[in-house]
C-alpha cells in the first residue's frame, strides 16, 4: 500500500484515569493513491512497544466512526502504518 502523504492535524494526550496507561490521540490526514482520508489514531506510550514487542497504536477512519462502524474488517486499519507520523508529532509537541 503506497502512502503519498500523512500529516497530524490535531494531537492531544489523555491521562486514562488516575493509574491507567496514558495515550495520545491524533487526527491524521492522509492522501493515499490520490484519495483523501481522515483517521483517528490512538498511540499508546512508546515505552509499551518494548514491553509488548509490538507497536501499540490503533487507527480508525473518521467517516466510518461517524456511522458508528467499529467492526473489524470494515473500520480496522494497521496501526503500524501510523505510528511514525504520530511519534514525530508527539516528539515535536514535547519539545515545544
Amino acid at each position: 500500500m503506497k502512502r503519498n502523504s500523512m500529516k497530524v492535524r490535531a494531537l492531544d494526550y489523555h491521562r486514562n484515569g488516575i493509574s491507567g496507561l496514558g495515550f495520545h490521540v491524533g487526527i491524521v490526514e492522509e492522501i493515499e493513491d490520490g484519495k483523501y482520508r481522515e483517521m483517528l489514531v490512538v498511540r499508546f506510550n512508546r515505552g509499551a512497544d518494548k514491553e509488548t514487542g509490538n507497536i501499540v497504536c490503533a487507527a480508525f477512519d473518521l467517516k466510518q466512526l461517524d456511522k458508528r462502524c467499529i467492526a473489524f474488517g470494515q473500520n480496522s486499519f494497521r496501526g503500524d502504518h501510523y505510528h511514525q507520523v504520530m511519534d514525530e508529532a508527539i516528539i515535536e509537541e514535547e519539545q515545544a
